[in-house]
């Protein structure tokens, strides 16, 4: 959780731990006001230094460069996903075409 000078809560991320000492990024979320401000960063540096690896995330596709700068890499065959990341990406990805919408789910992993 990121904390303003002032004691608000300005913005945090959502971890989840699955089956067979899998750990997900959720979220990241951060206050509008403070957007832009390096938080985000911020957050992630910190949980990448506290979270036992791998490491694994889901994110518009459009997003996966912000995850390659923490060393995280884009996996994109679904053999080397956790069930569950495999599931999303695949139902996601069905339903954004299923709207006439572009883009798609990238799953992301953290490994060292």
């Amino acid at each position: 959780m990121a904390v303003s000078e002032a004691g608000s809560v300005i913005g945090c991320v959502r971890l989840k731990a699955h089956r067979g000492e899998i750990r997900e990024v959720v979220s990241v979320a951060v206050d509008s006001k403070w957007q832009r401000q390096g938080v985000a960063t911020a957050l992630l540096h910190h949980v990448k230094g506290e979270v036992p690896r791998p490491l694994w995330g889901a994110c518009p596709a459009g997003l996966v460069p912000f995850y390659e700068d923490f060393d995280a890499i884009e996996v994109t065959d679904p053999r080397r996903m956790p069930p569950f990341l495999r599931r999303r990406r695949r139902w996601f990805n069905f339903f954004l075409r299923l709207a006439g919408r572009k883009g798609q789910l990238a799953v992301m992993v953290l490994d060292e």
